[in-house]
């Protein structure tokens, strides 16, 4: 069973694959990108500790998930594992929405991530999702979605410097911070390597390397 929990936090489109990546490449470390299923915003307690069960069932020491899905449920990750360490990435909001843009392309609606009334491109992400007025544009809703999530991040550094801290998303491609990262995340002898760029939806599988 593994002996120490890391998650990642982000809006999504922040770089949390590579987040993911880095704490792969770790010694006696096995990280995933958005370990399924997707975590529902209503999720209950006993889901969220059935879900943390399920990560630290593993062989290796530190054990990571990184996931935006996890924000609403930080505090209840803290009262299953209190020495639980998040590491949030942070993209700057106008190149998060410009991103989000041109990964749905014009057939499909940013909202669809917010009404579960409307088809999405990833379905199964929706109801991850908080929903927003129906009147906000594209970019507001999106916009509006980036501002909730940072100011939550805010408040729970505030809470709990020690056992959560943000990085922008430009970090992981600095020796010095991918270390300040690593060593936050409690990592030993930390493996640097900057540069990592991985994209797409769903799971990463551990490389093992």
């Amino acid at each position: 069973m593994a002996e120490k929990l890391i998650i990642g936090l982000g809006t999504g489109h922040c770089g949390t694959r590579s987040l993911a990546k880095l704490f792969n490449l770790q010694t006696d470390s096995l990280a995933f990108h958005e370990f399924p299923p997707p975590l529902a915003i209503a999720s209950t307690p006993g889901l969220i500790k059935e879900r943390i069960s399920l990560l630290l069932c593993q062989g290796k020491t530190f054990v990571a998930d990184v996931a935006f899905w996890y924000l609403p449920f930080v505090e209840t990750i803290w009262e299953i594992l209190p020495e639980t360490k998040f590491i949030c990435l942070e993209r700057p909001k106008d190149e998060f929405i410009k991103s989000v843009l041109k990964y749905i392309g014009p057939t499909y609606f940013p909202l669809q991530y917010f009404k579960v009334s409307i088809r999405i491109k990833a379905p199964e992400y929706g109801m991850c999702f908080p929903q927003y007025a129906p009147s906000l544009t594209k970019e507001e809703a999106l916009g509006q979605f980036w501002e909730d999530y940072h100011r939550t991040i805010r408040q729970l550094v505030d809470l709990q410097p020690g056992l959560i801290r943000s990085w922008p998303t430009d970090a992981l491609n600095d020796e010095t911070l991918v270390k300040h990262i690593l060593d936050f995340a409690g990592f030993p002898n930390p493996i640097i390597k900057t540069g990592i760029k991985e994209r797409g939806l769903g799971l990463i599988q551990p490389s093992g390397d």
